[in-house]
């Protein structure tokens, strides 16, 4: 999700902050850029997600180190499915950038 995000800052032209977590620049980017309304109801979700993914990413990948518990049990199968979903909604919204973006092209 973060490279989707990353992505589509880079085909409107935006350089984007050297971090993880980008949802709070794509909100304001995108805000300033006049897309649809239909595109800036789902920024505030975006946002969401982006900060969401990058609490879990360490964890994900190194488990609680204070416990020294590992990831798999950390999350469960419905984290990993909200996870494909949250995944499933922002590639869909950046698709959809991406139509709204060709359409602005002379």
């Amino acid at each position: 999700m973060e490279l989707a995000l990353k992505a589509t800052l880079r085909l409107l032209g935006l350089d984007y902050p050297r971090r993880h977590e980008v949802g709070d620049f794509f909100e304001s980017a995108l805000q300033k850029l006049n897309p649809s309304q239909e595109i800036l109801n789902t920024l505030p979700e975006i946002k969401r997600i982006s900060l969401n993914l990058v609490l879990k990413r360490g964890p994900a990948f190194y488990g609680d180190e204070a416990t020294l518990k590992p990831p798999e049990q950390l999350y469960t199968r419905r984290d990993a499915e909200e996870g494909i979903t949250n995944a499933e909604y922002t590639l869909k919204i950046c698709k959809a950038i991406y139509e709204w973006w060709k359409k602005q092209k002379p």
